[in-house]
């Protein structure tokens, strides 16, 4: 956890310095998500989702973050986002599939 808390204080910094960047949001969010904290991490996905509306990667992960905190019709939403910009993404197919069986915190 020590090794991520570090990254997670970087990729702070990355946003602060460059707030435009949905690459330090993505940073962020993988981080966040690696301690657990899905609250942040869902906001974070967000905020790269916004910044970068059509890349697939940003909806996958906040259905999960969403997925993880209970939120299972949002995350089937954002599940359903990405696969609409990646149609033929497995990964993605299988998220969008299992959003309404995940239980918070899986």
């Amino acid at each position: 956890l020590g090794r991520t808390s570090g990254a997670v204080v970087a990729f702070q910094e990355a946003v602060s310095l460059d707030p435009w960047s949905a690459k330090n949001y993505s940073g962020l969010g993988r981080m966040l998500m690696q301690e657990k904290r899905w609250k942040k991490a869902a906001e974070t996905w967000e905020k790269a989702s916004d910044l970068q509306p059509k890349f697939w990667f940003n909806f996958y992960n906040l259905g999960r973050a969403y997925g993880r905190l209970g939120r299972s019709d949002d995350a089937a939403r954002a599940f359903a986002a990405a696969l609409e910009l990646s149609p033929d993404n497995e990964q993605v197919k299988r998220a969008l599939g299992g959003a309404a069986e995940q239980q918070p915190g899986e």
